[in-house]
Formats: C-alpha cells, structure tokens, sequence
C-alpha cells in the first residue's frame, strides 16, 4: 500500500426489519440444515437415550406417563420417578445448551459465508460450557424473581437479556457483563425485540408441537410402555433438531442487528471475533454485495436475505479480481 493511501472500509451490514430477520433466519438454517442437525442431535441423542433408560427403569405401568389419569403407584415408586426425572432435567438442560451454542456458532459462520463444522461448532461451543451455564442460572433466576413480581418484570427482563448467549460468543463477556451488554443493545429496541420474539418462538412453537403431535398419534398403536417411551423419545428428538437450530438463528441474527444499528458492525470484526473454521468464503474488507443486474430466483435462496450481506456470493462463485 502506498503511503497516505486508505485503508479499504470495512463491509457494513445493514438493518432488517422483522420480517426480514425471520427471513434470513430460516433461509440460514435450510442452507446449512445437515450441519446444525448434526452439531444438536450429536449432543441431543445420547441424553435422550439415557433418559429413556432412567424413564424404563422408574416406571412400569404406561398409565403413570397418562397426564389424563389420577392413578399412582406406590410411594417408592412415585419417589424413584420423580429423581429420575430431576436427573434427566438437569442432563436435558446441559445438552440443550450446549447443542445451542454450537448452533450460535454454526449460523454465525454460515451467515458470513463460510461453511461451518458442527465439529468445530461444538468444540467451539464446549470450551465456553461453564460461562454458558452461569449466564443461564443469572437469567433464570433473575427473570424467576421478576415473574413472581407480577410478571410483567420478567418478560421484560426476557426480553433485555436476550442476547446475552451472543455476547459470550462474540465478545467473550461473561456472567453479569453479558447480561448488562445485552440490556444494552437491546435498549430502545425492547418493542421490536420482543415483537420478533413473540412471532419466532411462536412458529418455533408451532413446528415443535406439529413434530410432537405427529409422534403422540402413534402412541394409540400400542399401548406397551417400551413402544411409548420410544415413540416419546423420538417425538422429542425430531422436535429439538428441528426447532433448536430457528431459536438460535432467531437470537444470533438479532444481535448482529442491534450491533449494526447502534454500533455499525462489520463482517470483517465478527470473522475475526469468531475465529476458526473455514473463512475461504469470508468477505475480505472493502467487498461489494454480489447484485448483479440479473439473479435466477435460486440463487436468490441461497443468500440468507436480499439483497445479501457484503461479500456474500453463491457457492461455487469467485469473487473479482
């Protein structure tokens, strides 16, 4: 570079709406579907698994799992299903966050570009397991406490805190700091945050019951209890690989988007943030967004909105020259 020559800007994203945040969020997701499934049901299936164990071994009657039933067996009985129970909530828990934190990762590179690894997505993810799950007690406590106060302090807390997970993976800010990042991004935001929220968790909700409801059917087939546990576990399995990967992407996608409103946030920070993976496809500073004069449709699905982040190009592209 010669002297008193410029250094090229840094690529600049721009803000989305709702709509096009959702968007984005599920075109992500389609694009790198076999990734994230991989990076969640690696984590996922061996916890359900021994859940179904634990689940076989504390009950033996099928109308003990019948929420429609008063029946119970003996107190022993009663005792051994609910310690099985608290084992596998606290396994589910750990699983769920980790398989979520490697779908914060896997996107993350995905939307820049680059082709993640659910390998190096979950390492990416397991290295900050402990931050992870003291952010995760923080929050639950913190909106727990603000439920109770007639709920409404705890939605709005929800809500703040949002993108605390995010902020750990970007910028590395933990515990308390990450909640107070959070809060601060999402100021001013709160209406639109919480709107994004409401309609995303809500389809997220509504597929999960779909997959649930589809398995639940088959439980009339056979009413043994082996059949019921397996019916219930794969039930679950399909649910959470399903609606895992959206969440995240819901909640990464947001935080990008409030660091590009209020702080102008740039592909070239976030690559070098992230660190890792392979960043063949990372936009270099100063790229264009790829918008020809003309775009076949499926190359428009392929990019996570329109028109696409800078330095983004269709798989098999070369950038100029």
């Amino acid at each position: 570079m010669t002297a008193g020559a410029e250094a090229p800007a840094a690529p600049r994203l721009r803000p989305l709406g709702v709509g096009e945040l959702l968007d984005a969020a599920i075109k992500v997701c389609l694009a790198h579907a076999g990734t994230l499934m991989k990076a969640v049901l690696v984590v996922i299936v061996p916890v359900q698994i021994l859940s179904a164990i634990i689940l076989a071994s504390t009950v033996d009657d099928p109308a003990f799992l019948d929420v429609t039933t008063t029946e119970s067996g003996t107190e022993d009985a009663d005792a051994a299903f609910w310690a099985g129970q608290f084992v596998t909530t606290l396994l589910t828990g750990a699983s769920f966050l980790l398989a979520t934190g490697a779908c914060f990762r896997a996107i993350a590179e995905g939307w820049l570009g680059r082709r993640p690894d659910w390998r190096e997505s979950l390492r990416f993810a397991a290295r900050r397991a402990l931050p992870l799950l003291w952010i995760s007690i923080l929050s639950v406590l913190g909106v727990l406490l603000g439920t109770i106060a007639l709920i409404i302090p705890g939605i709005f807390l929800f809500v703040r805190w949002v993108v605390a997970y995010p902020v750990l993976f970007v910028e590395d800010e933990r515990g308390g700091g990450a909640l107070a990042r959070s809060s601060q991004l999402v100021k001013g935001r709160w209406w639109q945050t919480f709107l994004l929220l409401v309609v995303g968790f809500t389809l997220a909700g509504v597929l999960q019951f779909v997959a649930s409801f589809g398995f639940g059917l088959l439980a009339f087939a056979n009413d043994s209890l082996a059949f019921l546990i397996l019916i219930t576990t794969l039930g679950t399995l399909l649910s959470t690989a399903l609606t895992t990967p959206f969440q995240a992407a819901i909640v990464v996608l947001l935080y990008f988007d409030l660091r590009v409103r209020k702080e102008g946030f740039d592909l070239e920070l976030l690559a070098s943030r992230l660190g890792g993976g392979d960043g063949s496809a990372a936009a270099p500073a100063g790229a264009a967004p790829f918008v020809p004069d003309e775009v076949p449709e499926e190359v428009r699905r392929q990019a996570p909105f329109w028109p696409p982040p800078p330095g983004w190009r269709p798989p098999g592209e070369e950038p100029p020259g």
